[in-house]
């Protein structure tokens, strides 16, 4: 049994059966894989919890278990490498190392399902290298899903992708640094100049997930103020879609705070600071106008907005790296604790792709005409502002400053900058490629017209009101 199963099967049983509801705690009871005993334990576990895996200790992990379970229960594949080769290998060597993806889902033949064809997850971990815990909470997940025989869970398998990343900084873990060495990944996910965010970007092309779920830490909290076990926050950038942003938004709150709770873990808006308690029966409700917001607003390099932006649901998770104020075992080891929390929130993500996951697909799916047609439209472009502001006196910022309305037709830029460098090893056009946007060449100018699927992202990277923009380009009306 996994860690967060521990507490949640006990505490959220009773009060999902109540709501007649899809039952997480029924999908993944106990034995959730082999009852062979074959299922080995994750380093994290083996060394009793109090201390992270190391790389190489991960790939030998990972060979134990791709015998005997791939390739007809899961695929493993190297999607991409670190933007830096000073890292230390599995065999002491020096130079760049792997970003993995683990792909889970049986089609027909009993072989991994084709991607892209239905609803599907991608857990993204660790994406900052000093923030371990969902790595770790990964990696089991990794386990249970590969040695599963609960039937349930097979079943829903037969029927969805469950995609996972368990470690997407390498080189940033290995050295418990949050960057990769060049820039932090998770401000590169609209400019695309890393390995790593172009590595994500190709599997979500591939795979098309509804929905990225990207696991953080943070800390340290503010007691009462600020130190839930679980932070969590949807795509607030103006241009998403939003029936994505809607979608989005329930589950953090019908998914993750509901089932983080019910797990004994308190949950809520990251970013958000509350005049209040955020954990008891004085707790603070969510949405009230109340509190100082200090992070988590439309920043598009952010996977969390530039997944909305490229019309699927992003979602931020954070656990808590502080101690429980109110744990006193925490004062030693609060490793476990981070954890199991993380994979709460990994279980709500399955608990989604059974209840919602063909809804969300669908609304993922209808997301790029929608686009199309609000650009078609001239649609309002938002350069910033939030899709909500909490009432105080410092959030003016948050509301939108600088905006086209009517936003452009099209935008031009000269047809040379199509192959200015984008980082070490990349391209405009590579960029553009991967947000998946159209152009045609008319004599020296590229054009790119906002009636397309990708229009969200456009006036992001070509114009130079964008605080991200790349190219100062034309825009046409």
């Amino acid at each position: 049994m996994s860690l967060s199963r521990r507490m949640f099967l006990g505490r959220a049983a009773s009060s999902a059966a109540a709501a007649g509801a899809f039952s997480l705690p029924t999908l993944l009871s106990a034995p959730a894989f082999a009852q062979d005993g074959s299922a080995p334990q994750t380093p994290f576990e083996a060394g009793g919890r109090t201390g992270w895996t190391s790389h190489a200790a991960e790939l030998d992990f990972f060979d134990s278990i791709l015998g005997p379970k791939s390739p007809n229960r899961f695929t493993m594949d190297v999607i991409g490498q670190t933007d830096l080769d000073d890292c230390v290998r599995r065999d002491g060597s020096e130079g760049t190392l792997p970003v993995h993806l683990f792909a889970f889902g049986t089609d027909h033949t009993g072989d991994v399902a084709t991607p892209g064809t239905r609803p599907t997850v991608y857990i993204l971990c660790s994406q900052h290298g000093n923030e371990p815990a969902g790595r770790e909470a990964g990696i089991e997940l990794i386990r249970d899903l590969a040695f599963t025989t609960d039937p349930t869970l097979l079943e829903l398998l037969s029927k969805v992708n469950i995609i996972v990343t368990p470690t997407a900084n390498p080189r940033g873990r290995q050295r418990n640094a949050r960057e990769n060495g060049v820039t932090d990944i998770n401000r590169d996910h609209l400019n695309l100049r890393t390995r790593e965010a172009r590595a994500y970007a190709e599997a979500g092309n591939v795979w098309r997930p509804y929905m990225i779920v990207d696991h953080h830490e943070y800390g340290p909290g503010q007691p009462v103020l600020y130190d839930d076990d679980v932070l969590y926050l949807w795509p607030r950038n103006l241009n998403v879609d939003e029936q994505v942003r809607a979608g989005a938004k329930e589950f953090c709150l019908d998914y993750i705070k509901a089932d983080c709770e019910a797990a004994g873990y308190t949950a809520d808006e990251y970013g958000l600071a509350k005049v209040g308690p955020n954990y008891g029966p004085l707790q603070t409700p969510v949405g009230a106008p109340t509190g100082v917001q200090t992070a988590g607003d439309w920043d598009d390099g952010i996977a969390r907005n530039a997944t909305g932006l490229r019309n699927a649901m992003g979602i931020l998770v954070e656990s808590a790296v502080s101690a429980r104020p109110h744990d006193p075992s925490e004062a030693t080891n609060n490793l476990f604790r981070r954890v199991a929390s993380q994979r709460v929130v990994m279980d709500a993500a399955i608990r989604h792709l059974s209840e919602k996951g063909e809804a969300s697909m669908a609304i993922t799916a209808g997301a790029p005409v929608r686009r199309a047609e609000d650009g078609a439209a001239q649609g309002t472009v938002w350069f910033d502002g939030q899709d909500e502001a909490h009432p105080s006196t410092s959030l003016a910022s948050l509301q939108p400053q600088t905006f086209d309305d009517p936003g452009a037709e099209e935008y031009r830029i000269p047809a040379s900058a199509l192959t200015k460098a984008e980082g070490v090893h990349g391209t405009l056009t590579g960029v553009l490629g991967l947000h998946e946007v159209d152009w045609t060449v008319d004599g020296d100018q590229a054009v790119f017209p906002m009636a397309q699927q990708s229009k969200n992202v456009i006036p992001l990277l070509l114009d130079s009101r964008a605080e991200r923009s790349t190219v100062n380009g034309t825009a046409s009306y």
